[in-house]
């Protein structure tokens, strides 16, 4: 686990802004510091400067996909927590988005509450990773 602290942020990679305000509404109704982007190239620049665990990645983006996203958050962050999201399941197999990294698979349309539930999950398990980690730093 990299040195920097667990906070309560969240990416969401979509190029539906709709889905990406919904979303947006609903983490930061949870207290999340959400980050919201439309393409992974943007969302690429975004990590540069922010420390960011949990990720909800549209498979279909223009220019670079979610799959190579994924593959590239995972390269630098292997213990991000990365989540697919996609309206296009027949397109993209669920072993090719394993292969690449991602937690889990939802598709569209899903029910926010469980996104805000795999977050928090997700969240917990970083938390306590972090505190186990920090024990043996001493």
């Amino acid at each position: 686990m990299p040195q920097e602290k667990v906070d309560k942020k969240i990416m969401i990679v979509d190029d539906d802004s709709t889905i990406g305000e919904i979303l947006t509404q609903a983490f930061e109704n949870e207290g999340y510091k959400t980050y919201y982007s439309g393409t992974a190239k943007e969302a690429l620049s975004i990590l540069k400067h922010v420390n960011i665990f949990i990720f909800f990645l549209d498979l279909k983006l223009p220019g670079i996909s979610g799959i190579e996203l994924c593959r590239r958050i995972k390269k630098d962050n292997p213990v991000a927590y990365v989540f697919a999201i996609t309206g296009y399941a027949e397109m993209y197999d669920l072993k090719e988005a394993r292969t690449a990294g991602f937690d889990n698979y939802f598709i569209k349309p899903f029910h926010i509450n469980e996104l805000v539930k795999v977050a928090n999950a997700s969240l917990k398990d970083l938390k306590r990773w972090h505190t186990i980690l920090s024990r043996f730093k001493k």
